[in-house]
């Protein structure tokens, strides 16, 4: 069953604040789990969606020297959501918790702004790369533990209390 909506669905939007308000762990909790999950619920709920791929660098991210003075690949993947209402796939994006300066919040009917900066926002029509990037991203979680430990101490650092 497909939905078209042309008001905003309220429990499409709880969801989407359900994970996002999870908190944003970049080793257990990252964007591809919380893109998983959200994409089921949505589904669930009767929506089409697809996941969306971007490229983005770590050194064009608001980290400090801190955080990015540890061992790792420059070049990261993202993982979003393409989510179809009212005809047109809107970009949703529940990766970063509420508590977090910069964090998304989704109307249900416009695109949510992306929880990196990209580089290069891949086709929402060739999920061919995915998992070929999920592989690459996972294995650069297990040789770079202390950079992404970094990073998870720095949201730690600046999530409002």
């Amino acid at each position: 069953m497909k939905l078209n909506h042309f008001v905003a669905d309220k429990k499409a939007i709880d969801a989407f604040n359900k994970i996002r308000d999870e908190p944003l762990d970049v080793i257990k909790n990252r964007c591809w789990e919380k893109s998983k999950k959200l994409k089921e619920v949505l589904e669930n709920l009767g929506y089409e969606a697809r996941f969306g791929l971007c490229s983005f660098k770590w050194s064009s991210q608001r980290f400090p020297r801190e955080v990015l003075k540890f061992p790792h690949e420059n070049r990261g993947y993202h993982l979003f959501l393409w989510v179809r209402i009212n005809g047109d796939y809107l970009i949703v994006d529940a990766s970063n918790d509420f508590l977090l300066p910069e964090h998304n919040e989704w109307d249900g009917l416009t695109n949510c702004k992306l929880g990196v900066i990209p580089e290069e926002i891949f086709s929402k029509n060739k999920d061919n790369k995915l998992r070929e990037k999920e592989i690459i991203e996972n294995e650069n979680y297990k040789k770079y533990k202390e950079f992404y430990g970094a990073i998870n101490k720095f949201l730690e650092r600046v999530r409002k209390k």
